[in-house]
């Protein structure tokens, strides 16, 4: 009964419940942990709970070290199509139309 009490306050509590638990971690960019295996001084990072060994980390990282979850696997869909024989491609092409 409470349910139906609330109505659109509800469905409002639902959809930023999903933008805060689903949206927002696939667009955020991911953290850049510079990793060395030939360092000597590890390092614990305690936003994610794991020990590292940083050394001559770079200043700008590459890209894919720091797409969100949601950009890598967007790029890994596109890209993916280009490995496919023609024949398959041109019946999607098909299929699609």
């Amino acid at each position: 009964m409470q349910d139906a009490v609330q109505g659109k306050l509800l469905w409002a509590k639902v959809s930023l419940l999903t933008l805060a638990a689903i949206v927002i971690p696939l667009v955020v960019p991911r953290m850049y942990v510079p990793v060395d295996p030939k360092a000597s001084r590890p390092f614990h990072c305690e936003m994610i709970s794991l020990t590292f060994v940083p050394q001559n980390p770079a200043e700008n990282p590459a890209p894919e070290q720091v797409a969100s979850i949601l950009s890598l696997a967007l790029y890994f869909v596109s890209t993916s199509t280009e490995t496919l024989p023609s024949a398959a491609l041109n019946a999607m092409h098909t299929v699609s139309r």
